[in-house]
């Protein structure tokens, strides 16, 4: 399956800036672009509109993300670390 797959993803993103694991946050938005999401926002909003059962079917241990739904930088952070967390 595609999520066991992501679980040898490494994260490039410095611990602070690890909220959510990345596989989730990479599955979550492979699900939304084959949904047709187009931006960002629109991944924010399709993970949003479908957290509960995203929660249920995959075991996703966090909260609802309000951070991450509310601000959809949040996405672009995860999927481009390279952009973000230059030092």
């Amino acid at each position: 399956m595609l999520i066991t797959f992501l679980d040898g993803l490494k994260d490039h993103r410095r611990s602070q800036g690890q909220r959510y694991e990345l596989r989730f946050i990479v599955l979550f938005s492979i699900m939304a672009i084959l949904s047709n999401a187009k931006s960002y926002r629109d991944i924010s909003r399709f993970i949003k509109k479908h957290f509960e059962k995203l929660q249920k079917d995959f075991g996703c241990s966090q909260a609802k993300p309000n951070h991450l739904l509310n601000h959809n930088r949040e996405v672009q952070k995860s999927l481009l670390p390279g952009v973000y967390n230059k030092a």
